[in-house]
């Protein structure tokens, strides 16, 4: 499981998620589905391996966040 770093609030968890909407690299992902991808310039969590990570992935179906994590 990928993990956000420890002592991110849920400000800075926004402002990721912000700018992932703004800045990132969006790709379809079924019907009414989306997958944005953004690389925050700053370590904000660990991936699924463990291993530090700096990018942030936010699935949005029909227009509503489903879900933000470190990848």
């Amino acid at each position: 499981v990928s993990k956000f770093s420890k002592g991110t609030s849920v400000n800075d968890v926004s402002t990721f998620v912000d700018n992932a909407l703004r800045y990132g690299k969006i790709t379809p992902n079924g019907p009414g589905g989306h997958v944005i991808e953004y690389d925050a310039g700053k370590v904000i969590g660990v991936s699924i391996s463990g291993i530090p990570t700096s990018k942030i992935k936010v699935n949005v179906r029909n227009g509503v966040i489903q879900t933000a994590f470190p990848y």
